[in-house]
């Protein structure tokens, strides 16, 4: 995301909303610290981490958000948002709202680890190979149309041999992988693509995008944000464009990559970003450090 001169206010910002989404969607049954502090990009699990999560639950209560730790004495934190305060849900639109819970489930996913014939399976999508494979017991050919990371691992979007119909494949369920030569698969079905992934669908005027990516997450950036193109290269950072027609989605995958990418253009989106942080956080973003 873009970055201010002095200090970075977005990325604690970020952490924020992430927090009160989670107690939010936890309910009365709360979230155990160790949960929280993932949301809070805290991965270790040390007293420092704590004591900063601390602070950042004190910054929410200061902004008004009553936050408490029903845990009995003596056992681990579990903390709570109160059901009755329902200002997140005010300040949210029902597309927001869905999207952020997709970012938390995809925060908290541990993908399985991809199978040892995934690169044969992403040189048939970028080739158009016929692919072929066992699935559920059954030998099928498919053409394959998109490759694409879940949570429950990767998966093959593609058109059995003979039918229209666009079906997913998980690629861990996968056995006796085998690829035909280039070009032997049918080209992309783009009407049933058109709906799998929520980066394409076409519900605001299109906007081109411009992101500032360190080399080594290009990928990541890559993956989630589909259909960017790296333009070029600037100070050690990949140049990415991305068309967005979604921007519910877009901010979505922002959230997800959080530092890991900056918007660069157009200044007006950035702002739009910013102001829905600023919103989401309900006035504690003046004492974020």
């Amino acid at each position: 995301m873009s970055r201010r001169a002095g200090r970075d206010q977005i990325g604690p910002m970020e952490r924020l909303v992430r927090i009160l989404i989670c107690l939010s969607d936890a309910g009365p049954k709360g979230v155990r610290v160790r949960k929280l502090l993932r949301m809070a990009d805290l991965d270790d699990d040390t007293e420092a981490n704590r004591a900063q999560l601390r602070r950042q639950l004190g910054l929410l209560r200061q902004g008004g958000w009553n936050i408490r730790n029903i845990a009995p004495d003596g056992e681990d934190a579990r903390y709570v948002l109160d059901v009755d305060d329902n200002r997140l849900a005010v300040l949210l639109n029902p597309g927001e709202r869905a999207a952020l819970r997709q970012v938390l489930r995809e925060a908290e996913a541990d993908l399985a680890a991809p199978p040892e014939f995934l690169g044969a399976i992403q040189h048939a999508v970028q080739d158009r190979c016929l692919l072929r494979f066992t699935y559920k017991g059954v030998r099928r050919a498919v053409h394959p149309d998109a490759l694409y990371a879940s949570q429950s691992g990767w998966v093959l979007v593609g058109r059995e041999d003979g039918g229209r119909i666009t079906k997913e494949f998980v690629a861990a369920r996968m056995s006796r992988v085998r690829i035909d030569d280039p070009g032997s698969a049918d080209p992309p079905d783009e009407l049933g693509l058109r709906s799998l992934d929520p980066m394409s669908f076409a519900i605001d005027p299109p906007v081109t995008v411009t992101l500032g990516v360190p080399a080594d997450f290009a990928a990541d950036v890559l993956r989630l944000m589909s259909g960017g193109e790296v333009v070029g290269t600037d100070r050690g950072e990949v140049i990415i464009d991305r068309v967005v027609t979604n921007r519910a989605a877009f901010r979505s995958r922002l959230f997800e990559l959080g530092m890991r990418v900056r918007v660069l253009s157009p200044p007006e989106l950035v702002s739009e970003i910013v102001a829905n942080l600023r919103a989401v956080a309900g006035g504690a973003d003046g004492d974020l450090r």
